[in-house]
């Protein structure tokens, strides 16, 4: 049994890490390569939020396909299949219009594979097979390998590497897919209006709109960091250090993850991920230096590392039976998606007319976000959620 379990959380790393090879250089560098396109800040932004704001409504419904199936892997297969035809399109896409016409569809299918490849994850941590944070973190050390690659490439090539690079990654995001475990997932009762009721459930509500808050914060970072590091002279390969560096605290975090949950608790992840973001992005709007960026970087272990897990968690423990993609789905498309899909948007006129002091407003983000993990911790006291039986199909 135990070598059973060792090797599902092989297959599962290897999962992680060919896709978040593919965030590690799409990440930092995708705003680049659309800039190199021609694409001014308000065109990135608009490119980059369109893209989340479709995949809001399809990666619910292919979610509530997942509960009620029972299936993921043959899933993925196929939206990572998707997405990568969907990223060939790029290379033959000139112009604002037709790159925005392709980030519709390539979010789309980006959006719905996080959902499905973390319940399954989460399914098998569920049952002792795995613990999702030792598995999580091979993700992170490809993101931090993919991001230093990145930056290595634009040093040497023109900006057109990063779209082969992407291409090739998922291409190797593809291969994983087949080697997932073919878990059994308990299938979603059938339910009238289950969706709404979830959706309209005040602890999930609250939740979401706590994680909304602390993702939607790295907005400017997301869209513009490269950027505004790039103007303040700060040269590629420096970037691509900053951009993993900070994943290395993440790292160590996920590492001991299930300890850290039973130490700490989920919602106090919360609450430090929103004090992460205090410090961090009130000092990156305040200084380009590159020891202030040395030091500050480190703060992604909890401005993202630690909200993320404390997501995780909660979903798996307040999700109710059979229900548990589609709140991973509400979590992608709320928190993940339509959040940064208003932020980033908002971000463009504000970086293009202050620069660096736009992380002010991600600074208030954050604090709000720490008020919203308070009101949840009023709310919720761990357990499972339920959903009322009037609603149940006859």
């Amino acid at each position: 049994m135990k070598r059973a379990s060792g090797f599902i959380s092989l297959r599962l790393a290897f999962y992680y890490a060919a896709f978040f090879a593919v965030v590690g250089v799409s990440m930092p560098y995708w705003p680049v390569w659309l800039e190199s396109r021609g694409l001014d800040p308000v065109d990135i932004g608009i490119v980059l939020a369109v893209g989340r704001w479709a995949s809001i409504v399809t990666t619910p419904m292919v979610a509530q396909f997942a509960d009620r199936s029972g299936e993921r892997k043959r899933l993925l297969i196929l939206l990572t299949c998707g997405l990568f035809l969907s990223y060939l399109l790029y290379g033959f896409a000139a112009g604002f219009w037709a790159i925005l016409v392709i980030a519709i569809p390539a979010a789309m299918f980006r959006g719905a594979i996080n959902p499905v490849g973390d319940s399954l994850t989460m399914t098998n941590a569920a049952s002792g097979r795995t613990d999702y944070g030792r598995v999580r973190l091979w993700g992170s050390v490809t993101f931090i390998l993919a991001s230093f690659a990145g930056g290595e490439m634009l040093a040497r090539w023109d900006e057109d590497v990063i779209l082969w690079a992407i291409l090739a990654l998922i291409g190797v995001g593809v291969v994983s897919c087949f080697f997932l475990p073919d878990t059994v997932v308990e299938r979603a009762p059938k339910q009238r209006g289950a969706f709404w009721l979830l959706v309209r459930n005040p602890v999930i509500l609250c939740f979401l709109g706590t994680m909304a808050l602390l993702s939607s914060s790295h907005a400017v970072i997301y869209a513009f960091g490269t950027l505004h590091w790039r103007q303040a002279g700060v040269s590629d390969r420096m970037i691509g250090l900053l951009w993993s560096e900070g994943v290395v605290a993440e790292i160590i975090l996920f590492a001991f993850g299930a300890a850290v949950v039973r130490r700490i608790g989920v919602l106090n992840l919360m609450l430090l991920a929103a004090f992460g973001g205090l410090i961090r992005w009130t000092l990156l709007g305040a200084s380009t230096e590159l020891p202030v960026l040395l030091s500050v970087q480190a703060l992604h272990g909890l401005t993202f590392g630690a909200a993320h897990l404390g997501a995780m968690h909660f979903i798996a423990q307040a999700a109710p039976a059979g229900y548990s993609a589609t709140v991973q789905s509400l979590y992608n498309a709320i928190a993940m998606s339509a959040a940064i899909a208003i932020a980033v948007p908002l971000s463009g006129p504000l970086f293009e007319a202050v620069g660096g002091q736009a992380y002010y407003a991600m600074t208030a983000l954050s604090v709000i976000g720490g008020c919203g993990a308070l009101v949840l911790r009023s709310l919720w006291n761990g357990e499972r959620l339920a959903l009322p039986e009037a609603s149940s199909a006859t």
